[in-house]
């Protein structure tokens, strides 16, 4: 699902709590004005419902990028850290990486884009959550992604 530019659409925020029970963030200011961040969105309902916005789910605490309650330092001294991707950046990551289906039929060859991205400022191989990022790939490759510093698979 798709939205136009300036589409109207309804964001429902919630979390699995214990025994899978689904969780109010319990917060219902997510972002202050003038920030910028990035949402995840899920869809909610792929078939036509009634008339109105598409609606979405907005999954998991940590969310908005990176304004979120687990990024202890945003919290605290409310600014960038210096050594994160910014929400531009992160936004361009996310479009890049690939979805299930291709990363299950060809792990290394579906992240062809994001290491593409990488080596357009190798800067970014340092900021959060890209170092992560490529440690989780290598780990699903078994341990020979390559994606140490100066390598690739």
């Amino acid at each position: 699902m798709s939205l136009e530019e300036g589409e109207i659409f309804l964001a429902v925020p919630w979390t699995v709590g214990c025994g899978c029970a689904e969780e109010s963030w319990g917060d219902t200011v997510w972002v202050s004005p003038g920030d910028t961040v990035v949402f995840l969105l899920t869809v909610t309902r792929r078939e036509a419902g009634p008339p109105g916005p598409k609606v979405f789910d907005v999954l998991g605490w940590h969310q908005p990028y990176p304004a979120g309650a687990m990024i202890p330092y945003w919290q605290a001294g409310r600014r960038a850290e210096p050594l994160w991707l910014s929400p531009r950046e992160f936004f361009d990551l996310v479009q890049r990486l690939p979805g299930e289906w291709e990363f299950r039929v060809d792990p290394r060859g579906s992240f062809e884009p994001v290491l593409k991205w990488i080596e357009e400022d190798p800067l970014r191989r340092e900021r959060f959550p890209v170092e992560a990022l490529l440690r989780e790939w290598e780990r699903a490759l078994g341990g020979s992604g390559g994606s140490g510093r100066g390598s690739r698979p």
